[in-house]
């Protein structure tokens, strides 16, 4: 049932959130070799590649080398603000490209240290615009959705899908998603069912295959 699987989306989330930290704690020991030298002077010379990897934009490299700096000074503070930090982005955007909006603003949040003299600054800032943005806009999705369901249970299918083609293909959160390919799927199915039994259905359908999916119309 549908909370079954939900339940295994965010397990399978979950697992692919720890194997990137596998691999990243991997590629910190890959590393290793890279850097001469032991104590605070290594521990400063990997903060420094830390920072100029974050300059670039280069945030798996910078958590790599984070990683490698914490291994030989696990209290040292620059080290894991930084991390922290950059951990809580790459989350964060992981979370929002997959329309899980709450999450990604929950990521974002937990990020206590100051970031505010660093150049990742600037897009942690933008992504919490987009993330206000995209929840700004639920309201009139769920207003469409909503809309395209009582459509449904009226039969009006070619109304309900014309409904649902006004939804930004960008605008729906993960969740809404799954109910737009549940209604689109109810949609479709009678769309051709119709068209079978002589019906005549204005809709723009695939005839006799698998119905459109939500992703796919625009």
């Amino acid at each position: 049932n549908k909370e079954n699987e939900n339940y295994y989306i965010r397990e399978e989330r979950k697992m692919k959130l720890l194997n990137k930290k596998v691999f990243l704690a991997i590629g910190a020991v890959v590393l290793s070799l890279v850097f001469v030298g032991c104590g605070n002077n290594s521990v400063n010379k990997m903060i420094g590649e830390a920072k100029q990897d974050i300059s670039n934009n280069e945030y798996e490299k910078a958590v790599d080398v984070l990683q490698l700096a914490i291994n030989q000074d696990p209290t040292n503070k620059e080290a894991n603000d930084l991390m922290q930090i950059v951990q809580g982005y790459t989350g964060a955007l992981m979370y929002y490209n997959d329309g899980e909006y709450e999450e990604a603003n929950k990521e974002l949040n937990e990020i206590t240290a100051d970031y505010s003299n660093l150049s990742i600054k600037s897009d942690i800032d933008e992504l919490k615009s987009e993330i206000a943005f995209q929840e700004s806009k639920t309201e009139v999705v769920d207003s469409y959705i909503n809309t395209a369901a009582k459509l449904v249970k009226e039969k009006k299918y070619d109304e309900a899908k014309a409904e649902i083609e006004k939804i930004d293909v960008n605008s729906p959160n993960k969740e809404q998603k799954e109910r737009v390919n549940d209604l689109l799927k109810e949609i479709n199915e009678n769309i051709i069912y119709n068209k079978n039994k002589g019906i005549n259905g204005r809709g723009n359908v695939r005839y006799g295959k698998e119905p459109l999916k939500y992703d796919e119309m625009k």
